[in-house]
């Protein structure tokens, strides 16, 4: 009930991520060996028959389901997946966590009304982004999803941060605040594994 403002959930978890950020609390779903980025087919502990058939058990119990991850973004089959999701319930609202590292698959699901919600993870000051992100990162691509969430889900939408302060201080969290230009920002307090 806290993973999609509003709405009863169901959440589906995917594995890979092209991200390695040193305070993922979903290690565990880079893969067997975190490979940096690439291109993953749907990566499912559960078979997809059985994720369909549990959301249909659900009609009229759950108003939506998150996919999360890893990173969702990265998988090639993730438009397919919400549709199939859709045909058993076009009732279902889909809420999408991403590193926003895929603007076009993005701008693709927002367009084809694939998503309703999205929540955007911000890493860091665009200065200190490949250190929280682990890796060598695109910043025009994470730049160009903001602007895509910002304007075409303008109400349906968080941008987030989670404050890691190891690597984190205020006055970074108020860089951060500066460069969404006005958008809130929901600060997720670090919990250590251990």
């Amino acid at each position: 009930m806290s993973d999609f403002p509003g709405k009863i959930s169901s959440i589906l978890f995917l594995s890979g991520c092209n991200f390695a950020c040193p305070f993922c609390h979903n290690k565990h779903l880079w893969g067997p060996t975190f490979i940096g980025p690439t291109n993953y087919d749907i990566l499912l502990d559960i078979p997809i028959n059985y994720i369909l058939e549990y959301l249909q058990s659900r009609h009229g119990k759950i108003t939506g389901v998150v996919i999360s991850g890893g990173e969702p973004t990265i998988n090639s089959d993730l438009p397919e997946l919400c549709k199939s999701i859709l045909e058993v319930n076009s009732e279902l609202r889909i809420k999408l966590d991403t590193n926003g590292s895929n603007p076009h698959m993005l701008k693709y699901l927002i367009d084809n009304h694939l998503v309703n919600f999205v929540a955007m993870d911000i890493k860091a000051p665009w200065k200190k982004y490949e250190l929280l992100g682990g890796v060598k990162i695109v910043l025009e691509d994470i730049k160009e999803s903001v602007e895509i969430i910002k304007t075409r889900l303008p109400n349906d939408h968080i941008f987030r941060t989670t404050y890691y302060t190891e690597l984190l201080d205020d006055k970074d969290i108020n860089e951060i605040k500066s460069q969404l230009e006005g958008e809130p920002l929901t600060i997720q307090r670090y919990i250590s594994e251990y």
